[in-house]
């Protein structure tokens, strides 16, 4: 694309690729991907990932045992900005149904 542009590329321009990641980010990503969604089923509010089973995901996925705690937090930090995404996405929706409803 810089060719047709006749630029030249920027390194931090690049957008980021998964192997561009240290293995045990790589990791956490994977087991995440993995894991069960638990939605509330009145409201449909994201409630985060089932865990229960990420001991055996561990062991799957081949995480040693100096890493699952580290991978464990990366997992926890990638639901909590889940989380927040999700919410926020839903709080708009609801502020644009309101406000396209007659009063």
């Amino acid at each position: 694309m810089c060719e047709a542009l006749g630029t030249t590329p920027v390194d931090d321009e690049a957008p980021v690729e998964f192997n561009d990641f240290p293995p045990e980010v790589q990791s956490a990503f994977e087991v995440y991907q993995v894991l069960q969604d638990v939605w509330e089923g009145m409201s449909g509010t994201y409630m985060g990932k089932n865990m229960s089973g990420i001991n055996d995901l561990f062991t799957i996925y081949q995480v040693s045992q100096d890493e699952k705690r580290f991978v464990l937090e990366l997992i926890a930090l990638i639901d909590s900005e889940r989380m927040k995404q999700l919410s926020e996405k839903r709080k708009q929706e609801e502020a644009t149904k309101s406000s396209k409803s007659p009063p």
